[in-house]
């Protein structure tokens, strides 16, 4: 009986050494990795200032042409992940901010995700090989009923998420840099354009969203300013009441919604094309950025 537990033993403490050295090796990796997406790249700044922040979903990654700015002498982050909204856009607010990248302005696109209060899956799967970073591990207690799971048991967060961040996610991301000369350009284009439906905006706002006031009052204490905006949709836009309502809401609010009607400018009703979204940035670069 005692050989029995004596085995029992081994073969635990065997899993367990087993699965905690998987779990530094692959966060080990992750952390050293080439920067293969948005996510990365945004963990890797550290020690920086740029002119401004610009956080959102699809509607900034592949609205903002970093590169027009630096046409123009200025340094901007383009933080847009696809499907992301507030609550994630908070997140890595906080990030940066705890790397000491600073800014002198953020800019913050929205439009229906000021209705949605999720965290995305898109953004919290790539975080989780630095969820024992304090920032993050301590912004997801809140997020994960299997939170002490995802914190303690070694390598359960990658054994759970194999889909994204698992073996062959980590292979992948060995292969896949996606820096030029060592720059990652952070704006995603989109070309060509296609058969535009109608889109809807929702017909009310929400109740106010905890991230939404969490945002307010971070910016306030570290005297950062915000700027709202929703960046334009295609001329199937069905009227709604909605921007005028975020407009009454945010103070620091511009809708750009409806301003431009050609389609020609557009991959889809939601997304600008290349053209328009480099049309779109030298737009906002002339409202705020140039005197």
């Amino acid at each position: 009986m005692n050989k029995f537990f004596k085995f029992i033993a081994l073969i635990t403490v065997f899993i367990f050494v087993t699965l905690f050295t998987l779990d530094v090796l692959y966060t080990k990796i992750y952390e050293n990795n080439v920067v293969s997406n948005k996510v990365k790249y945004l963990m890797s700044l550290k020690d920086t200032h740029v002119d401004a922040l610009f956080l959102g979903s699809s509607r900034v990654d592949n609205h903002i042409v970093s590169s027009e700015f630096r046409k123009k002498g200025l340094n901007i982050i383009n933080a847009g992940i696809q499907g992301i909204n507030l609550k994630d856009n908070f997140l890595f607010l906080k990030i940066l901010t705890e790397n000491k990248v600073t800014f002198d302005r953020i800019f913050i696109q929205i439009d229906y995700v000021y209705n949605q209060s999720d965290l995305s899956q898109n953004s919290y799967t790539e975080l989780l090989p630095y969820f024992r970073k304090p920032v993050i591990s301590v912004f997801f207690k809140d997020e994960f009923m299997d939170y002490n799971k995802y914190y303690y048991l070694p390598f359960y967060r990658y054994a759970v998420n194999d889909f994204r961040i698992g073996f062959r996610g980590i292979i992948a991301g060995l292969f896949s840099d996606k820096r030029v000369n060592g720059v990652f350009n952070d704006y995603n284009p989109l070309y060509g354009t296609s058969k535009m439906s109608s889109y809807s905006l929702p017909s009310k706002l929400s109740e106010t969203p905890k991230a939404f006031n969490k945002i307010k009052t971070f910016c306030k204490e570290h005297h950062i300013e915000v700027v709202y905006f929703t960046a334009p949709f295609c001329s199937k836009l069905k009227p709604s009441p909605f921007t005028k309502l975020l407009a009454a809401k945010i103070s620091s609010y511009s809708d750009y919604s409806t301003l431009y009607r050609s389609d020609s400018l557009f991959q889809s009703c939601g997304h600008l094309n290349n053209k328009g979204a480099t049309k779109f940035t030298n737009k906002l670069i002339s409202d705020y950025f140039v005197n």
